[in-house]
């Protein structure tokens, strides 16, 4: 399996793959972002992919937070359902954070929400819980550098 920053050829897949993850009502805000991703927009996403056999199988993005100083955010993560619990969703996660690292020269705070009761990837790759978010998740963070 490859993990690495997602290429313009992956777009059409990392939007299926997003859906099939989130759901199809979210097909137009997935395109956008991946579009994004590939425009000269001073704020956008990255999106981090998972290949195996030419299938892009896990996603997450990552972005430096608006408003904030030395803070990113990591999003959209999402395993294909054929392909959870194999790790695919710990390398993502772990790309994202080498991605980050990559484009910082200092430490830097990195924070996430989880969906309820769904903390275990995070806890694994060192992520600490902050609190309750409002829709009964949990906002997440980490440093590093």
């Amino acid at each position: 399996m490859d993990v690495r920053l997602a290429q313009p050829q992956d777009h059409q897949k990392l939007v299926d793959l997003l859906c099939v993850v989130h759901g199809e009502e979210f097909r137009a805000l997935a395109d956008l972002e991946v579009s994004l991703m590939f425009s000269s927009a001073l704020k956008k996403l990255f999106f981090i992919v998972a290949v195996e056999n030419e299938e892009v199988v896990g996603v997450a993005a990552i972005s430096e937070e608006m408003f904030t100083t030395d803070v990113w955010g990591i999003t959209w993560v999402g395993v294909h359902p054929n392909h959870r619990h194999n790790g695919v969703g710990q390398e993502v996660v772990e790309g994202c954070l080498n991605q980050i690292l990559g484009r910082v020269e200092k430490p830097v705070t990195v924070i996430l929400r989880t969906h309820p009761d769904q903390t275990g990837l995070y806890d694994r790759v060192g992520f600490k819980v902050l609190g309750p978010d409002h829709e009964g998740g949990t906002f997440m963070t980490k440093t590093i550098g």
